[in-house]
């Protein structure tokens, strides 16, 4: 208990700094270049963003699984070495797609020369994009506190350089070269850290390693993966259509209330970091003591998600004044946001003890069902409603999901 609590500070304080660097890079570029502009850059990143996730299949969920069953160093070598070419093919894929398609795209939806060439510079960002054989590594070896210097540096250096673009009067680009700059910052840092903890643990030696492909590795991979290219509408699109139905300055805002909501979110995913390997290895041991973990996780998180946001409506007027430019109609749409992060965050656990029981597959068709109807009630939800369309949208796709996982896990365990 005394070491899980310490990685959870580790992860909480460079995790809290790093969801603080991007909400101050947020607001310094929407008072520097205006919502309008910002959208854009925001939309340029979401083309990315959009890519990354259909063809960028990373491996960390894998090691997870995987990793604990390692019975020697070689095994443990080849799983590491099946992740580094499962993530470099992702990569290339999401590479090639990106540039592939932007023509294609940009004349069914008619974007200008100056949005193509934003979204051309923010395509080499997927070069840096790797992520899933440092993370699962080093969360295995607990090594969280790399992750978090890693969070903190990349944090600092966010937002230096979004004071200089904002003392300055930078334009558009150089936000967006700020906004490359995390993937950029963090996968170096990152791959420092891999490489010592490769090092120190005597891992990738020439003489321990022996590659074979693992059929089992990347199967599992593909399906907890490709579940959440299944969640694209939900993740990725949803950029896309609130741009087509309500403009970049609505996009600017949706981002906002993303960067807010984040701080509640950043919670689920720290514990979520911190408590996978667990899950994982009591799943192996007691899938009933695994479930009830999950559920007392969920208990903390919600607990804590209703403290942040009964602190923002003690301090609403100075933190809409900040975020919105004091637009304090938003305060509602903002509340029901936070509302809908405390209810997601409140079963990220879910998730993990659902793909390490073994049900990735169920796990894929209740994401392709749940998304299907997310696009079939998003189109008149946000023609009709705006922006609350899109958030309730999201309640009525996170339901969906949340109840399907818990009746089939109760199903299967009785």
């Amino acid at each position: 208990m005394k070491g899980n609590l310490k990685n959870i500070w580790y992860v909480f304080s460079g995790t809290f700094l790093f969801s603080i660097s991007g909400v101050l890079s947020l607001v310094l570029s929407n008072k520097t270049i205006g919502f309008d502009n910002n959208g854009e850059v925001l939309f340029a990143m979401s083309y990315v963003q959009l890519f990354c996730a259909i063809f960028n299949f990373q491996s960390f969920n894998s090691l997870i699984k995987y990793l604990p069953q390692s019975k020697s160093k070689q095994e443990t070598n080849n799983f590491i070495l099946n992740a580094i070419l499962l993530d470099l093919i992702s990569i290339a894929l999401s590479m090639i797609s990106a540039f592939y398609f932007l023509n294609f795209l940009s004349s069914i939806f008619e974007w200008n020369d100056e949005l193509i060439k934003m979204i051309k510079i923010a395509c080499i960002s997927i070069l840096f994009s790797i992520n899933g054989v440092f993370d699962g590594v080093l969360r295995h070896y607990s090594k969280f506190e790399y992750i978090s210097s890693s969070l903190t540096i990349t944090a600092l250096i966010v937002i230096v350089l979004s004071f200089i673009g904002y003392l300055l009067d930078l334009d558009k680009v150089y936000f967006l070269f700020v906004l490359m700059s995390t993937v950029i910052s963090k996968f170096i840092i990152d791959f420092y850290f891999f490489m010592k903890l490769i090092n120190d643990c005597n891992l990738m030696r020439i003489k321990d390693i022996k590659f074979k492909f693992d059929k089992e590795f990347f199967k599992f991979n593909f399906y907890t993966n490709i579940t959440s290219t299944i969640d694209i509408p939900v993740n990725q699109l949803s950029p896309f259509i609130i741009t087509w139905f309500l403009g970049f300055h609505e996009l600017a805002v949706f981002k906002t209330l993303e960067k807010l909501g984040a701080i509640i979110l950043k919670i689920s995913n720290i514990l979520g970091q911190v408590f996978s390997p667990q899950v994982s290895r009591l799943v192996l041991k007691s899938p009933k003591d695994a479930i009830k973990f999950t559920i007392n996780v969920g208990v903390v998180i919600f607990v804590f998600g209703i403290l942040c946001i009964f602190l923002f409506s003690l301090n609403k007027d100075m933190i809409i004044s900040f975020l919105f430019n004091g637009d304090n109609e938003l305060y509602y749409i903002i509340i029901f946001y936070l509302f809908l992060m405390l209810y997601t965050s409140s079963f990220c656990m879910q998730h993990y003890l659902f793909i390490f029981l073994g049900y990735e597959k169920k796990a894929f068709k209740i994401a392709l069902y749940s998304n299907f109807i997310y696009l079939i009630i998003i189109f008149p939800f946000i023609y009709v409603c705006g922006l609350w369309g899109v958030i309730i949208s999201k309640y009525i796709q996170s339901s969906f999901v949340f109840i399907s996982k818990m009746v089939y896990i109760k199903n299967e365990k009785n």
